[in-house]
């Protein structure tokens, strides 16, 4: 549900990292508004499983756009798509995924909770979930969903993390404001709680969440051409509150789809590190951030992950010419941690949509080097699902099951 279009677009400087095959952009001082995407918001949302070495898929869902009903593709070992017509509708939204961490078949298959706006006058808070079959549409209440709701792309659960507020599902309402509603088991009606107000000011912006591991989760969202970000409180094991926090960044023309990679960190292009992450072998400079932004983030990364991992987040460029663009946040030491870019990636072309990213949050070492996906509608008339890897950066491939965009736009 788009609520705001950006359209302030920055000429951009381009500057080649030495032996680097991607580029360093920023902003010039004048600009002129261009058109970026189709779709500045998400249309589909995916979400990556590899619970074992041998064992991986991708999982993507997205509003079916004819029936406006939800469907879902998924692959096993990056073989073929496979796409299941799951009903639910109709979605008032495009939809959010979230794969449990610990919980699947017997078969490998993860449980899998997916939230959408409902239909109005109330635009509650609606949920569909997977344990061996599907369930839903559930209603959860909250009231006032006016945007696309905004689910980790990882789901831990209580007896994972050791919060018992679980998750969080982030929205923004009429009045533009952060609410989340949070669950220690998602799929109970009766473990729902909220809504809960935020102190992110007006946000007038489609979200996308991220959890480090439990009890570390946060929103983030495009303004102006910049990278925002602010936590969740109650999923919050340090009990701290910041946000809003400008990251800048300056060619941001999406909604980013923001991940963590916890231990071993991705071979982001663009980027020097070796085998383990200190701050000395990163080309990363520190954060020149501005607003409410958290400090001394070392305690961020010291969940069950160990002590060191970033974030990852991606967008569509604000060019003409689009593009997928990433900026990777290091915690390597006690400091405001590293960031890097904004890196071009690949040569990825105009993205009809944001994108949605996906990785593994491993916790054994041998699962290296980490691979990472991107899911974007195509900007072509048949609104195809799109899928490229971002490290080392592939040709984008039609994955078709189009169309898949947004109606009345």
């Amino acid at each position: 549900m788009k609520k705001k279009v950006w359209i302030a677009i920055a000429a951009l400087c381009v500057t080649t990292l030495t032996g680097m095959s991607a580029s360093v952009r920023g902003p010039a001082a004048d600009s002129a508004p261009k058109f970026v995407a189709q779709d500045q918001d998400p249309i589909v949302s995916a979400g990556y499983y590899q619970p074992l070495k041998s064992i991986h898929s991708d999982y993507a869902v997205f509003r079916c756009k004819v029936q406006l009903e939800l469907c879902e593709v998924h692959s096993v070992l990056r073989g073929g798509y496979t796409e299941q017509f799951l009903g639910m509708g109709p979605l008032n939204s495009e939809p959010s995924l979230s794969l449990d961490y610990s919980l699947a078949t017997s078969s490998n298959v993860p449980y899998q909770y997916v939230f959408w706006a409902g239909p109005g006058p109330h635009y509650d808070l609606m949920e569909a979930y997977f344990n061996g079959r599907w369930h839903g549409p559930i209603n959860l209440g909250m009231g006032g969903v006016q945007s696309q709701p905004a689910a980790p792309r990882v789901w831990y659960s209580t007896a994972v993390s050791g919060n018992p507020n679980g998750e969080a599902v982030a929205w923004t309402n009429a009045r533009d404001q952060v609410l989340y509603a949070t669950s220690s088991d998602p799929a109970s009606k009766r473990s729902w709680k909220g809504p809960f107000t935020t102190k992110l000011g007006n946000v007038g912006y489609s979200l996308t969440a991220v959890d480090t591991g439990g009890s570390f989760e946060s929103v983030w969202w495009e303004e102006n051409g910049d990278l925002y970000a602010g936590n969740i409180p109650r999923i919050d094991r340090n009990g701290q509150t910041w946000g809003p926090c400008n990251f800048g960044m300056g060619v941001v023309g999406t909604t980013p789809s923001v991940v963590w990679v916890p231990w071993t960190l991705p071979d982001i292009p663009g980027v020097h590190h070796d085998s383990q992450p200190s701050a000395e072998s990163f080309n990363y400079h520190a954060p020149h951030w501005k607003g409410n932004c958290p400090a001394h983030l070392y305690p961020l990364s010291q969940d069950w992950y160990g002590a060191a991992g970033q974030y990852v987040a991606c967008w569509g460029g604000a060019t003409a010419k689009g593009q997928l663009y990433c900026m990777p946040w290091a915690l390597v030491a006690d400091t405001d941690g590293e960031v890097a870019g904004p890196l071009k990636i690949g040569n990825m072309g105009v993205l009809g949509s944001a994108p949605s990213i996906t990785v593994w949050p491993y916790s054994v070492k041998f699962f290296t080097p980490i691979t990472m996906l991107a899911f974007w509608m195509s900007s072509t008339a048949k609104e195809d699902l799109i899928a490229a890897q971002i490290n080392p950066p592939s040709k984008p491939k039609d994955l078709g099951f189009g169309p898949i965009g947004p109606l009345g736009e």
